[in-house]
């Protein structure tokens, strides 16, 4: 995180974080049922504990804007993605342009 400019984040608090989004029977102890009573965390959780980008866009999504998406029934699981990937890439796009503006 430090690499790329972010904030870092104590590891006690990440696990914390983690551990209050899937809520186990037993602290700390996962087991499929844990995942399975949790499915709209267990992504989450996953994403952020092997994926850095994912934990960094998700640290930087709007939580409002996120809501009014995922609330829509009439969203599949893939409308969803390719929302969120549209965003990810446009900002990625803005970055660039941004960067190369700095150049000039």
């Amino acid at each position: 995180m430090e690499y790329q400019n972010e904030e870092t984040l104590p590891f006690n608090d990440f696990i914390c974080m983690l551990h209050d989004m899937i809520k186990p029977e037993r602290d700390f102890q996962y087991t499929l049922k844990s995942f399975l009573d949790n499915r709209q965390y267990s992504a989450y959780f996953f994403n952020n504990l092997l994926n850095l980008n994912k934990l960094l866009l998700d640290n930087h999504k709007d939580p409002f804007a996120k809501n009014e998406i995922d609330k829509n029934p009439e969203y599949t699981e893939w409308d969803k993605f390719a929302y969120y990937e549209y965003l990810r890439l446009t900002e990625e796009e803005n970055e660039d342009n941004q960067e190369s503006d700095e150049v000039r």
